[in-house]
């Protein structure tokens, strides 16, 4: 089973997206923050992040640039209820940058545990 870090500003997607992993038997931590996931990440690196991209403070991309300088081997899941905002498809540039998997919010539960089970 994996180790999940679940990055999100809003509590109940954290809280819900935990629920679902936990309950298929990952080790789930969250964070409601991109700073404070960093500060997790440093304490114990987890296998695999699910972040949302527009967070407040530090968002999801720059969250992503420093977990990939600081801890390269961690996969990168990025969700976003917000994949189309104008001409910016925010997935599709995670996706560029190097995430493993994109997904819109909301996301589908089996989807998202199988996604994680791949890497754990």
């Amino acid at each position: 089973m994996a180790s999940v870090l679940v990055v999100d500003d809003d509590e109940e997607i954290c809280k819900g997206i935990e629920a679902v992993l936990k309950r298929a038997g990952h080790e789930v931590r969250t964070a409601n923050d991109g700073g404070v996931a960093l500060d997790l990440m440093d304490q114990e690196e987890a296998d695999v992040t699910i972040c949302d991209i527009m967070m407040p403070d530090v968002d999801g991309f720059e969250f992503f640039r420093k977990l990939k300088l600081t801890h390269p081997s961690v996969k990168f899941i990025a969700i976003s209820g917000y994949s189309l905002n104008g001409s910016m498809n925010f997935l599709a540039m995670a996706e560029a940058m190097g995430a493993v998997k994109v997904f819109e919010k909301p996301v589908d539960p089996k989807v998202l545990v199988a996604a994680v089970s791949e890497f754990g």
